[in-house]
């Protein structure tokens, strides 16, 4: 399931740049973990919560969760 996900996403993926600007893509699906970001996509990076931790710390409502973050790296919006 994330997998189709995560490709979706890779279609926006130049809207994003390694120094200024990124996308972080979290999935708790077991299935998910052997997925890595297509070479040439930059900005983009995958979490695997598989133990649920970020979830925890987060607390992320049921289903996918988008969170804006600032340049401070803090949350700056949740959007579920």
């Amino acid at each position: 399931p994330g997998a189709r996900v995560f490709a979706d996403f890779h279609s926006g993926a130049h809207r994003f740049a390694a120094t200024t600007t990124a996308l972080l893509l979290v999935s708790a699906d077991p299935g998910d973990c052997g997925l890595a970001v297509p070479e040439g996509v930059h900005g983009v990076r995958y979490f695997f919560d598989t133990d649920g931790a970020l979830a925890k710390l987060y607390g992320p409502g049921d289903g996918p969760t988008t969170f804006l973050i600032n340049e401070r790296l803090q949350i700056a919006a949740i959007v579920s």
